[in-house]
């Protein structure tokens, strides 16, 4: 697997029947509509950490900053991400679009809709931000260019079944695809072509993934209740994380999260019982287990801020959780107005402001600096 580093030029401003929201839908038993979104409300803030011309309401940690509205029908916020230099917040719907907002100005500047879109799941920047990655139910990856809006490539995953989440390794030279048939494809940026198939053993779908900030280990979430870790390097399973005791043969819980810490000695992963797990990636033992209060729905986010010291849980119920790392204690809740569901969660690079992608088709900016 080539390890040249590579990034594109520099930035402009019926779903598949195995589709992951359908699934999470007949676990969960409930029905979440969508709304028509007729306004951007818009808040916006200091990023005390970084040097954009954000605008100050003087709201506090924990406030409601800023509330951004997909346009159009339909369209239930399915994932977030901030480009690396804060400057841009990609949304996602279940419609195909993904949606471009400048964090100056808090003002959608652009719309890219992927070809016979069935509803994007995963969204991803390279790490120069040059490039977004917008993974589709139809089992193709979009690459985007920031600097024109232009569709560069289109890598489509053999045999697929739904792109469930992609991410990029440290050094951009690849970008990974979770689908939902099981397999984690590792494609070369510089050629585009498919350079290894990682299969989750007893697989029932994968559901998140994610790289190590080192780029030897990747985490594939699986909906078998098991999160795998993959040597890059080798292409071997090297784990297999079990939180619970699951029967022979059995789904288990979907694992729909999994987020590496900053400096690297801890995963998280999240699934649909409505808990968040820590686990030592030295030894592999879990170190401990984040129980979300008993109004949980199901957990389908989690999120390290830049520091390491806060990690964000989103449920379905419409909350997200703040819990500190180090003393596994939760230390606010943050919910969603008109909630839905919390779908995904982000953390700016400055580590002052969250993101939080609900079903009812907004985007809330959270103000969570701590003032130290």
């Amino acid at each position: 697997m080539s390890k040249e580093s590579f990034d594109l030029p520099p930035v402009l401003a019926a779903p598949p029947r195995h589709s992951r929201r359908h699934r999470l839908a007949s676990v969960i038993a409930a029905h979440l509509a969508v709304i028509l979104a007729t306004a951007v409300v818009v808040a916006l803030f200091q990023d005390s950490r970084s040097s954009h011309p954000f605008l100050n309401p003087a709201v506090g940690p924990g406030s409601l900053a800023a509330t951004l509205i997909n346009p159009g029908i339909g369209n239930a916020v399915a994932v977030a991400a901030f480009s690396p230099d804060g400057q841009v917040l990609a949304t996602s719907n279940g419609t195909g679009s993904t949606y471009l907002w400048n964090m100056a100005t808090g003002r959608l500047t652009a719309t890219l809709t992927d070809p016979a879109a069935q509803g994007v799941q995963s969204v991803a920047f390279s790490p120069g931000g040059s490039t977004l990655a917008t993974g589709d139910q139809n089992g193709s990856t979009y690459l985007w260019n920031m600097a024109t809006g232009r569709l560069t490539a289109t890598l489509t995953d053999p045999a697929a079944q739904g792109v469930q989440s992609v991410a990029f390794s440290p050094a951009g030279s690849t970008l990974a695809t979770g689908d939902h048939n099981g397999s984690t494809y590792l494609w070369n940026m510089a050629t585009g072509r498919l350079t290894a198939t990682l299969t989750d053993p007893a697989t029932q779908g994968v559901g998140a993934i994610a790289f190590s900030q080192d780029g030897q280990t990747l985490a594939a979430g699986d909906c078998d209740g098991r999160t795998y870790l993959w040597n890059t390097a080798t292409d071997h399973l090297t784990a297999a994380l079990t939180a619970l005791t699951l029967p022979p043969d059995s789904m288990g819980v979907c694992v729909f999260s999994v987020a590496f810490s900053p400096d690297g000695t801890t995963l998280a992963s999240g699934d649909l019982n409505g808990s968040a797990y820590l686990w030592n990636l030295v030894t592999g033992h879990l170190t401990a287990t984040l129980t979300e209060p008993a109004s949980s729905l199901g957990l389908d986010a989690v999120g390290f801020s830049p520091d390491g010291t806060t990690l964000a849980t989103g449920d379905w119920n419409g909350s997200t959780y703040l819990w500190n790392v180090a003393t596994r204690r939760l230390t606010a809740t943050l919910t969603d107005p008109s909630v839905q569901g919390v779908g995904a969660v982000a953390f700016s690079p400055g580590g002052s402001t969250l993101a939080t992608a609900d079903r009812n088709g907004s985007t809330y900016l959270w103000n969570v600096a701590t003032g130290h």
